[in-house]
């Protein structure tokens, strides 16, 4: 806050700047001043502690401090005295740890200042610049990223969650849990998560969280002792914990040959539900589903479910099939997960494996396929294109996606039920910027809306994801109806 006094005279212009702390004196005293909120005993105590301790800087050092204060916080003016930055220090969100950082040559005074505003609830960890800088390094896979780490670095803390993926609400939820004194806070816990996770990737986060580590008053050797517990766990976590189901459908009779195999966090085997050759009815096939999906959701978190099917087939509706869901009764198995489909053997392993590679490059898609003939012009030449969205006519569709699978393309959405461009600009809207890391759960998302409404666009989205970190294995269990068909 400023005032400007600014003369009228004609013949001598003159205008005059009102010092803040002065300016505020004089509303006070006309009585013009919002009534601020009342200080509770503890913040009152607080805060005197607090000027008390800026007060033992230096005039010189006071202006500097101030000058660093206003600039990284856009204040059009500098605080003038001690009262002055303590107020706006704890009035604004994140002026304390703004405040510390105009401190770091300034070590005693630092200290009692954190200790003082410990006090205080709840204090921010990052400054403005700080704050914006995670979350640029953090990038689109940034919420995804974090919440995971979070359940590994503190699974103990209960994380707010708006419906929505927001990763600003998930960085200030996690600032305001606090730590014991010396200890790491827990948002740069589960920044090492990630950039565990990331392996080189994860050095620009690493160099960030230091200074923030040791502003905050981690004790020395705390953040590496951080550091090495998570890559210790990264090391350990080779994948997240998928259901893998290999399906043979005989349409004719509404039955299947089926494996379902429970893979673990180390890609073990944790499972599986199998008579080999026998065919099941579809009752049978969902019992069985209902009791491995019991066991995968007894992970904290999971891929979800993978149905791996022959060509011909990539239009069962398997994100529908009912599983036991307690006292609810049936729902489908795709509400409550994530659900994709894959093929059981990969055609052509080069393309497949380079369109993957190149997901991030801002050509990779989605690009959307309304016929074959098209569809196969374009993704001969571009072999840049990882994502497709089909959505070619209903007798072109088997052959479309054969030909996407063929030529390597990973990803392809469609509708299951419609075609045509207004079901591409229905699709594009659920293919997000960040489509590498978020379809397969933008997809669940869709899904879990439409619930049991048929007229939802959700309850007829299909996803084939088929990343090449996995690869079908070479078949071993021979299917007595499909040659060559069969399951590791």
């Amino acid at each position: 806050m400023t005032g400007l006094m600014v003369s009228t005279e004609p013949d001598n212009p003159r205008s005059y700047a009102i010092r803040a702390s002065a300016l505020l004196q004089f509303l006070a005293a006309a009585d013009v001043l919002p009534e601020a909120r009342p200080l509770s005993p503890t913040e009152r105590t607080s805060r005197r502690a607090l000027i008390a301790t800026v007060d033992l800087l230096s005039d010189s050092t006071l202006t500097r401090c101030a000058e660093r204060f206003s600039r990284a916080l856009d204040l059009p003016w500098n605080p003038d005295t001690p009262e002055t930055l303590v107020d706006l220090a704890t009035e604004h969100p994140r002026g304390i740890p703004v405040l510390l950082d105009t401190l770091t040559k300034d070590g005693p005074v630092a200290t009692r200042v954190r200790e003082t505003a410990a006090q205080l609830t709840p204090v921010r960890l990052l400054t403005p610049a700080e704050y914006d800088e995670l979350i640029e390094l953090l990038g689109p896979a940034g919420y995804a990223d974090l919440r995971s780490g979070a359940r590994l670095a503190v699974p103990d803390l209960l994380l707010t969650y708006t419906g929505q993926d927001d990763i600003r609400t998930l960085i200030e939820d996690l600032e305001d849990r606090r730590t014991e004194p010396g200890v790491v806070p827990h948002l740069l816990q589960v920044v090492e998560e990630v950039a565990a996770v990331r392996g080189a990737d994860g050095d620009t986060l690493r160099a960030w969280a230091e200074p923030v580590a040791a502003r905050a008053g981690a004790l020395p050797g705390a953040i590496s002792q951080c550091r090495s517990s998570a890559a210790s766990r990264a090391r350990a976590r080779t994948a997240d914990p998928v259901l893998r189901v290999w399906l043979w459908a005989e349409p004719a009779a509404d039955a299947f040959h089926y494996v379902i195999r429970l893979y673990d966090g180390h890609g073990r085997d944790a499972g599986t539900w199998t008579d080999k050759d026998t065919l099941h009815s579809r009752s049978q096939l969902c019992a069985a589903l209902s009791e491995a999906v019991g066991q995968l959701d007894q992970y904290t978190e999971s891929a979800g479910v993978e149905f791996l099917l022959e060509e011909g087939y990539f239009g069962l509706a398997v994100d529908r099939f009912p599983t036991r869901a307690g006292a609810l009764g049936d729902r489908a198995v795709g509400l409550d997960r994530p659900v994709v489909i894959r093929g059981q053997h990969v055609p052509r392993k080069g393309p497949w494996q380079e369109r993957w590679a190149l997901r991030q490059h801002p050509g990779a898609g989605p690009w959307v396929v309304l016929d074959e003939g098209a569809a196969n012009n374009t993704l001969t030449d571009r072999r840049d294109i990882a994502c497709v969205i089909a959505c070619c006519p209903p007798e072109e569709r088997d052959r479309t996606l054969a030909l996407c699978r063929w030529l390597g393309v990973p990803v392809v959405l469609w509708h299951r039920g419609a075609h045509g461009q207004e079901a591409a600009h229905a699709l594009r809207a659920v293919v997000r910027e960040d489509w590498p890391h978020s379809l397969p759960l933008e997809v669940w998302r869709q899904r879990a809306a439409a619930l049991n409404d048929t007229a939802h666009m959700g309850a007829h989205l299909a996803l084939l994801w088929e990343d090449p970190r996995w690869q079908p294995p070479e078949p071993r269990l021979s299917n007595p109806t499909r040659p060559g068909g069969g399951a590791a």
